[in-house]
């Protein structure tokens, strides 16, 4: 992962990733350079399924390079954590599912 100039960071698929892999390691990168951040397993799926939909639906190619921007990876944290106590708990089916997030 590297984050660029321009305000993104960029992440290359490997065999068996989808957008929504690319999209979880491109937030764990964002979050190691903002630390006083604290979310929840429920708010980090909102996040890259957030990130996932503004970037789309498609087969990845191995070696294939997406970039995230900051801005959308800080809108995606900030919608995050304006879920309703409810919105959570139904996320949290979800999130029991990831091992690693």
């Amino acid at each position: 992962p590297e984050a660029t100039s321009t305000g993104s960071i960029s992440e290359v698929a490997v065999r068996g990733d989808g957008i929504t892999h690319l999209a979880r390691r491109a937030l764990k990168t964002y979050l190691a350079t903002h630390e006083g951040l604290q979310l929840t397993k429920e708010h980090k799926i909102y996040i890259e399924d957030f990130l996932q939909n503004q970037t789309g639906t498609r087969a990845l190619a191995i070696g294939e390079t997406m970039e995230f921007s900051t801005d959308m990876i800080a809108n995606a944290i900030t919608a995050a954590q304006q879920l309703s106590p409810q919105q959570l708990q139904n996320l949290s089916v979800y999130a029991a599912q990831v091992l690693v997030l």
